[in-house]
């Protein structure tokens, strides 16, 4: 008998259907409690406690799910964070390799504009060789207009001593030869019959004008490697001859008989001399700018007053004013009138022109081992600034190589 009077038959009508039912193999009404209602007994005697654990169920659920989100973010947010430090290293990667071939590329343009100007520098010297052929077949020719035009056309930044040589050649009414080594100074006498000219050989020489024909030899001068003659002048009345050199004395010669009088001993190197308009006194310039005068008779130090204007070491002036003789880098003397028509046609540099020219001449030489041309265009640049040591210090070096060869 069900203790629960609700799950009891109501009627004995109802317990004689559920018999006949249970006969005939049908459901039948009564049964055991089932789980459902077992349970609902359970909740509701057990009610507080049920509920707790149902909350800490649900707390310990929610804990799961949001923890589960959480870790699902990180991992997410993990996974772009590597996929942003990938595509970081591939961009730098991209750039490295961008900047490798910037740095190709310009190395590569560098090379080809360094070829390109040694082809041009090559293009202008052999264009600038075939000019110097062309104006010496000109000029062997007898087309001496057309050989000096050929040198006209020759640029200025690759004319050197050969240039020049064929210039003056070209130009020279006749060639004194007699000279050991370089020529660096002339003078005309004042009735213009003879020529004086001086030399690294370390000799003065005297020469008839129009006969081309040495007359005297003067030695004397002496200094080892540097002890070339820098300098030459003649007297007004052609009596005495001065010459000034780098073992740093002037000397003063009988023009006549090439007879030595007087040696002058000055400070430094002489750079330059020159006679007063008189013929009484006798001025020397020296390396540091220095200018010392004495009396051209007794050799007595006189006051250099009004001292004249020196003359450039490579030309001397005749007395009707025009150009007649000119000294380059060779052995020779070649006397030459400006008033021939193409002589004023020759441009001069400005003076950092020069000095450019002769410098890259100086670099080129000694690195070809040229040394008597380096020495050449150091004496050059030491016109311009004669206080350099380190110009002296190589023209030295220079020359003692080049006696050495």
């Amino acid at each position: 008998l069900e203790k629960d009077r609700t799950r009891r038959y109501a009627t004995a009508s109802d317990l004689g259907r559920d018999v006949e039912r249970y006969l005939r193999d049908e459901p039948v009404e009564a049964c055991p409690p089932s789980l459902g209602y077992r349970l609902g007994k359970v909740v509701r005697r057990y009610r507080g406690v049920l509920a707790a654990a149902a909350a800490m169920v649900l707390l310990l659920v929610a804990g799961v799910v949001v923890s589960t989100w959480q870790a699902v973010r990180a991992t997410k947010a993990e996974a772009e964070a590597r996929e942003a430090e990938a595509e970081a290293s591939r961009e730098a990667a991209a750039a490295r390799q961008a900047e490798e071939q910037a740095q190709q590329e310009a190395a590569r343009a560098e090379r080809e504009k360094a070829r390109a100007e040694e082809q041009l520098r090559r293009a202008e010297l052999l264009l600038y060789t075939s000019k110097l052929s062309l104006a010496q077949n000109a000029f062997a020719e007898g087309r001496g207009d057309l050989a000096v035009r050929y040198l006209e056309e020759c640029p200025w930044n690759l004319r050197g001593w050969e240039h020049r040589h064929l210039w003056t050649r070209f130009n020279s009414k006749q060639t004194l030869q007699g000279h050991t080594d370089r020529v660096t100074s002339v003078a005309f006498s004042a009735d213009g019959r003879r020529i004086v000219s001086g030399s690294d050989d370390q000799t003065v020489k005297v020469w008839d004008a129009e006969r081309g024909q040495q007359l005297l030899t003067l030695q004397g001068h002496k200094g080892g490697v540097l002890g070339g003659v820098t300098s030459v002048a003649i007297s007004a009345d052609g009596r005495r001859i001065a010459s000034g050199s780098e073992d740093g004395t002037v000397k003063v010669w009988d023009a006549e008989r090439g007879q030595q009088l007087l040696t002058l001993k000055h400070t430094g190197w002489v750079t330059s001399v020159a006679f007063s308009p008189d013929g009484r006194r006798i001025f020397a310039w020296d390396d540091t700018g220095k200018v010392l005068a004495w009396s051209s008779e007794t050799g007595q130090p006189v006051d250099p007053i009004d001292p004249p204007a020196f003359l450039d070491s490579e030309e001397a002036r005749f007395p009707d004013g025009f150009r007649r003789a000119l000294v380059l880098g060779g052995n020779d003397v070649y006397v030459a009138d400006s008033r021939l028509a193409h002589w004023n046609a020759w441009p001069l540099p400005d003076a950092a022109e020069r000095r450019r020219y002769h410098s890259e001449k100086v670099q080129e030489c000694e690195a070809n081992r040229q040394w008597f041309a380096a020495a050449f265009h150091l004496r050059r640049l030491l016109l311009d600034d004669p206080n350099n040591a380190e110009l002296k210090r190589r023209l030295e070096q220079a020359l003692k190589k080049h006696a050495g060869q």
